[in-house]
């Protein structure tokens, strides 16, 4: 389901990729249990965002965008800065990279996977991902901070 959300004067599908783009990745390339750190902490900064400015005023310029894919307002929302999708890419749990695998692909799959749900301009976690939110920092503050989430477990969190 694609949502329909104004930025800047443009109204464009949401962040999912084209289904005629070659290039693009589909949601769901990245499972659930594979979710590694920029996931995680994809879930992080919008839950910061949310408690500390509000839902309708995240950053998602902050997100890295994979120009190859045909996601107008991705692509105008994202930071400009180098991403290679020959080269550039997420890595997962395991450690393997999904090549050509940006950030706005991490929020199609975190709401997939019901962590967060709503429209860009007033995204919302849901219980799923508040009660994972809390159990992510309090295993950060335990392992030594934001580059332990690779090995986060959510298994608790990925079923009803």
């Amino acid at each position: 389901m694609k949502d329909q959300v104004q930025a800047g004067g443009i109204s464009h599908d949401s962040a999912t990729a084209s289904d005629s783009d070659a290039d693009a990745v589909a949601v769901g390339q990245i499972p659930p249990e594979q979710f590694g750190q920029a996931h995680w902490s994809l879930l992080a900064f919008v839950h910061a965002s949310i408690v500390n400015i509000g839902r309708d005023k995240i950053r998602w310029d902050r997100l890295a965008a994979n120009p190859r894919k045909e996601r107008p307002l991705a692509n105008a929302l994202s930071r400009v800065m180098p991403y290679d999708p020959d080269r550039d890419g997420t890595k997962r749990k395991d450690g393997s990279v999904a090549p050509g695998h940006d950030d706005w692909d991490s929020l199609d799959e975190l709401r997939a996977a019901g962590f967060l749900h709503g429209p860009l301009e007033g995204i919302q976690l849901t219980e799923r991902g508040w009660a994972a939110m809390g159990a992510l920092q309090r295993y950060r503050a335990e392992s030594g901070g934001q580059g332990a989430d690779a090995s986060f477990d959510a298994a608790p969190f990925l079923h009803p």
